[in-house]
């Protein structure tokens, strides 16, 4: 079973001990991007958790193939901190 996968299935499952995993080994470059791009501690921790629950809907309503999960989550966290940007920028 590939990492992604894994990881996929212990997000739908709550598998607690992988999960803690996940947070250890990309929180800190997710943390790091969004620190860097204006962003505080709390800020990263709600991107964090909207790109996991992002993943595990998604995944739910309908299974997503992925090569790389750092890739793929990274990018998901990304994509909702630059929308968070946007709004703050709105006002």
């Amino acid at each position: 079973m590939l990492e992604s996968e894994i990881y996929l299935k212990a997000l739908l499952e709550g598998n607690n001990e992988i999960i803690s995993e996940i947070y250890n080994k990309f929180y800190p470059k997710v943390a790091s991007y969004i620190l860097r791009n204006n962003g505080d501690v709390e800020e990263v921790k709600d991107v964090f958790q909207d790109a996991l629950m992002y993943l595990i809907v998604t995944h739910r309503n309908k299974p997503i193939q992925i090569n790389s999960f750092e890739a793929y989550f990274f990018t998901v966290c990304k994509n909702i901190w630059k929308t968070l940007i946007k709004k703050k920028i709105k006002g």
